[in-house]
């Protein structure tokens, strides 16, 4: 590999840290729309059911009986009312004004089913509805991916500015390179899902479905949109981060351009086959010649340097952000002097032409000053707006993508690649060159084994702590940070958010807020309340002393979703074709909710088989296992006391996770 790819290489690889950090944050916001759709369909079928159905149950026959009169009245007085609403208002998108179609005669299921569709369209449509929030990602993909592959080529000694402008990144995003806009593909997906809830009511009623048959089968076709939208994210964003790369090599006149792949063992032939290929910079066409070639497709284009240019490229060294916006202040405050001092001759000018002495030939000479000033003028005003508009861009990007070290950046592009057998099988060669399990409960001796691989022992700066924290709780999270991974103390002020403490009956992370003991709302004593994660635990006599270290890996979870998908993979894997169980069965006499369900699988505890939407509870028992040798009873009549050592390829996992997380 030429000095030039391995200098690219580096900077595709930060781009597509970036791209993937902005991916995840608008497809949490997404999952959170999502679930909040998934409710309000549950009520539909509910309310249906509990109106409609004999002995809990739903023919078609039933479904196809018309709304009487007051029904009629009432459909229109709430579900035609909204979409009279949404019609109305002129930011509501024209592929939701065109969803729906009544009738006068309705049957109970067409207006079931115009309400799902109401819900859906909003899902879709609505404000911070899919197709908004993905507009938004694509953009900010856009806009972060050009001001990354400018800064490349800066350090390379080429003048590159990135193209920030709203409506040029607007017009961009709406390119029809694969047949159809995102937007368009959007809202296929809308119809599409449409057409499978219909077909799913239709063998519901055929079948003559309960209610709770009817909601677990649309549960299965609401994960759909999830799917499919994750996909649609990640294939466009290759596409515009591409984008951006290409119009930023057009703006610095390169020729050619090469195709990188990601080598791993996800690659695909195509990809395999393109890597390393060189093509014109007017060849340049995604899906063909360019990615993406397929659907989440992660390659990328770099610039293809001839033999001559190669031998003169050397690899610049990395300026720090911060000198780099002081840099561009300092052009933006001479540029504004500029401007000043020009206006001030313009001002001069003017006096001196309502002279009545002045000759011709002065007069002339005046004017052909003015003139050229008014050029300037017009050339700095426009600079000056450049750099301001770029400041904030760039201030605003850097706030919602904090750039992380080298070091953090390979360890999560290892975890992204990365399956459940891979981390066990890194685990496992810890584990025989270091003897982990001999210091189980150890933690001052797990900290200086692990520190063989990275920096340990955090520390969270004074500043970073919220007001009103509990000093006892404070104390226990301080100390369970100390032995951890250096950068897990920092991860709060990554995302901008400072730790509130707080004592409570249970333990729980929440990254949603300052929050109180119950964890339902907001303790709003702390001014930034919003701008906090909380941290929860019991300081009692009996209080359990693993609760820190236990809560500090949901945290991580928060900020690492590979660690999660890695979590979730590891469960499926072990607990094939299992059913879920109430946690209460398995303890009885124990403080379970009736809905808090678990895979029991032969784990150490079947509570690190419990589901969840964002977050597991293999990686945070296993950690407080390893730090604290916490004991575990796996319940329904067998109450023995295990430990980490006793399940193998368990802790093999964890520590491989230890060591990358």
């Amino acid at each position: 590999m030429s000095k030039s790819q391995k200098y690219w290489k580096k900077r595709i690889q930060q781009q597509e840290h970036n791209t993937d950090k902005i991916n995840e944050n608008y497809l949490n916001g997404i999952d959170k729309h999502l679930q909040r759709y998934k409710n309000d369909l549950k009520k539909e079928i509910e309310s249906f059911y509990s109106r409609y159905a004999t002995d809990y149950k739903m023919t078609m026959a039933d479904a196809r009986k018309l709304l009487t009169d007051d029904e009629v009245k009432e459909f229109k007085n709430s579900t035609l009312a909204r979409y009279r609403e949404l019609v109305l208002d002129p930011n509501t998108p024209p592929q939701l004004i065109d969803a729906l179609s009544y009738r006068h005669r309705i049957s109970r299921k067409d207006a079931l089913i115009a309400e799902i569709e109401r819900l859906t369209v909003e899902l879709y449509g609505g404000k911070d509805g899919i197709q908004e929030s993905v507009t938004d990602c694509l953009g900010k993909v856009y806009k972060k991916a050009s001001i990354d592959i400018a800064k490349g080529f800066q350090l390379a000694g080429k003048d590159a500015r990135p193209i920030l402008n709203d409506d040029v990144v607007k017009q961009k995003l709406n390119a029809n390179w694969s047949g159809k806009t995102f937007s368009q593909a959007v809202w296929g997906h809308e119809k599409e899902y449409m057409k499978k809830i219909e077909k799913t009511l239709n063998h519901g009623f055929m079948q003559g479905h309960n209610v709770n048959k009817m909601i677990n089968a649309l549960e299965e076709v609401t994960n759909v949109p999830r799917y499919r939208v994750k996909a649609l994210i990640y294939t466009e964003s290759t596409y515009f981060a591409n984008l951006a790369n290409m119009d930023q090599m057009k703006a610095v006149d390169a020729k050619q351009y090469e195709i990188m792949a990601v080598r791993d063992n996800k690659t695909s032939e195509k990809c395999k086959h393109e890597d390393g290929k060189v093509y014109d910079i007017d060849k340049f066409e995604p899906g063909n010649t360019a990615p993406p070639f397929h659907v989440h497709c992660r390659s990328s284009i770099i610039p293809s340097l001839t033999e001559e240019e190669e031998k003169l490229f050397e690899e610049p060294e990395e300026e720090d952000p911060h000198v780099i916006k002081k840099k561009l202040e300092k052009e933006y405050d001479k540029t504004k002097l500029e401007a000043i001092a020009i206006k001030k001759r313009l001002k001069e000018i003017e006096m001196l032409g309502d002279n009545p002495n002045i000759t011709e030939a002065e007069e002339d000479k005046l004017i052909n000053e003015m003139n050229s000033l008014w050029s300037m003028e017009k050339r700095i005003k426009k600079r000056l707006n450049e750099l301001k508009k770029y400041l904030a861009e760039l201030t605003s990007l850097e706030k919602n993508t904090p750039v992380d070290s080298a070091a953090v950046i390979e360890r999560r592009q290892f975890l992204k690649n990365a399956t459940p057998n891979d981390i066990i099988e890194l685990g496992k060669s810890i584990e025989e060159k270091h003897k982990i399990s001999e210091v189980i409960g150890k933690p001052e001796k797990i900290k200086a084994i692990f520190e063989q691989y990275r920096p340990m022992g955090g520390k969270v700066n004074k500043e970073d702590w919220s007001t009103y924290s509990d000093k006892k709780v404070k104390a226990m999270f301080e100390d369970a940070l100390s032995y951890y991974p250096t950068e897990w103390a920092d991860v709060p002020r990554k995302h901008h958010k400072q730790i509130k403490c707080t004592k409570a009956g249970r333990g729980f992370f929440s990254s949603e807020g300052a929050l109180n003991a119950a964890g339902d709302r907001y303790d709003i004593r702390v001014k930034n309340y919003r701008d906090c994660v909380t941290f929860a635990c019991n300081t009692g006599t009996y209080a359990r002393k693993t609760t820190p270290f236990h809560e500090v890996g949901h945290m991580m979870e928060w900020d690492c979703p590979d660690l999660v998908r890695l979590e979730k993979e590891y469960i499926a894997m072990r607990a094939q074709g299992e059913d879920l169980v109430r946690l209460k069965d398995l303890f009885p006499g124990y403080d379970y909710d009736d809905d808090e369900l678990c895979l029991k699988d032969d784990f150490l505890s079947p509570y690190m088989g419990k589901p969840y939407e964002d977050a597991a509870e293999i990686f945070t028992m296993g950690i407080e296992g390893l730090f604290k040798k916490s004991g575990y009873i796996k319940g329904g009549g067998d109450y023995k006391t295990r430990y980490i050592t006793d399940d193998e390829e368990f802790m093999h996992f964890i520590i491989g996770l230890l060591t990358k997380v």
